[in-house]
């Protein structure tokens, strides 16, 4: 349930600016179980359900007025940050770059 609320909370920014530039018929929204896709005359995105992050996409966010295109990782929504509680318990089985240091004292 999480994982479907945080596609939809990604989505929601981007489906309403393209609400306020254009008409309905203009706006294509693609779902399937992975991810949204959603095209319009002003921009273009794909919003990641599954897997490691969710959101949109690396790569996917296109201005198509200016041509600008996300450069990096894209908009992350970051799950396991978002998880209450520590991972103290499995920390050593973590990637270092997982591990999270800011205010742990174990």
């Amino acid at each position: 349930m999480r994982r479907i609320f945080c596609g939809w909370a990604a989505l929601a920014p981007i489906a309403l600016a393209a609400a306020s530039f254009g008409h309905a018929a203009d706006v294509e929204i693609v779902e399937d179980d992975n991810e949204i896709r959603i095209d319009t005359p002003h921009l273009a995105a794909v919003v990641r359900k599954t897997g490691y992050v969710s959101g949109v996409a690396g790569g996917s966010f296109l201005d198509k007025q200016t041509g600008f295109r996300d450069r990096g990782f894209g908009l992350d929504i970051v799950d396991w940050i978002m998880e209450p509680g520590s991972d103290v318990d499995h920390r050593d089985k973590l990637p270092d770059e997982m591990i999270y240091r800011f205010g742990n004292d174990n």
